[in-house]
């Protein structure tokens, strides 16, 4: 300040030094004070430049500063707040629907209630659901039997698994119904005598598992017995007829009416006329065969609903 005051007045006055013996100048007041004006603003803005600037410090960014340090020490004193507990949201549960007479409600849970029809009537499969009590019925089934060998509803063999099966069946069934014989070879026999008196049977042999015997015996004293083994599908014979005997072998699926029957081991008997040939005994020995048969197929075996065909007989 005491420099800008003596540039002041050296502006006005002037400051001559003792001594200083020059004359002062001659100036109007208007002048002197207009000069002196321009002086000082000259020297003023020279002072500006030379001091050095003072930093500039705005005062937004210390209130702002000062604020951010008072919250920062509020913060550290005060008690942390705990954090607040969370609550698990509640499950919901969608409610089960009441029972309904609607199927489509229920997740069945089928049980087989069993079977509807009967040895001679066909049927279906029952099913029912556990859960709301819904019916079902399978497809329909032919009448059908029950156990493993011989029906344990209606007691008749059963039969539709093949020849082998339905012979056995048929085996099982004789054990079970038939006649004991312990005078021709420990059998079960089947009867059937016709109303000429003629004897047919078909035996089970307790000797042979599995193996069926089958017999004619005519009135005339001619014997025909025929055997069906177990695992074969093969039939022998052996004839005892009016004059001679003799046997035949053949599978039979090949046996029909129309079989030729060639004999093996042909032997005449010693009552046989002249001109008796073994040409007539195979084919009495035919004939009798297809005899046999035919009455087995229509007058025994639909007893117990069966066939020849079903033992493999496949031409009756």
């Amino acid at each position: 300040m005491a420099v800008l005051l003596c540039a002041a007045m050296l502006l006005l006055g002037g400051c001559a030094g003792p001594g200083d013996d020059a004359p002062s100048p001659t100036v109007s007041r208007e002048e002197g004070t207009s000069s002196a004006v321009s002086q000082t603003e000259s020297a003023l803005e020279a002072s500006a430049t030379v001091q050095p600037a003072s930093p500039e410090v705005s005062q937004p960014e210390e209130s702002s500063q000062a604020e951010s340090s008072a919250l920062e020490e509020t913060t550290s004193s005060a008690p942390e707040a705990a954090a607040p507990e969370t609550t698990a949201a509640p499950i919901t549960t969608t409610p089960q629907a009441a029972p309904s007479t609607q199927t489509t409600a229920c997740q069945h849970s089928f049980h087989d209630e069993g079977y509807s029809g009967s040895c001679s009537q066909p049927g279906r499969h029952i099913y029912v659901c556990t859960k709301c009590g819904y019916t079902e019925y399978g497809e329909e089934i032919p009448p059908q039997h029950d156990g493993k060998y011989v029906c344990e509803v209606c007691g008749l063999p059963l039969r539709d698994g093949g020849s082998a099966f339905n012979r056995h069946c048929l085996y099982e069934w004789i054990t079970q119904n038939g006649t004991y014989d312990d005078i021709h070879g420990y059998t079960y026999r089947w009867d059937y005598i016709d109303a000429n008196g003629a004897y047919y049977s078909i035996a089970a042999s307790c000797s042979q598992w599995g193996t069926l015997e089958l017999y004619y015996y005519p009135t005339d004293g001619r014997k025909l017995n025929s055997v069906l083994r177990e695992g074969s599908n093969s039939i022998e014979f052996y004839f005892y007829g009016d004059y001679a005997s003799g046997n035949f072998t053949i599978p039979v699926s090949q046996l029909s009416h129309s079989t030729a029957v060639i004999a093996d081991g042909f032997s005449l008997d010693s009552d046989a006329p002249e001109n008796y040939t073994q040409e007539q005994f195979q084919n009495e020995f035919a004939a009798t065969i297809s005899q046999m048969l035919d009455t087995f197929n229509g007058q025994l075996l639909p007893q117990v609903e069966f066939h020849l065909a079903d033992l493999g007989f496949t031409s009756w």
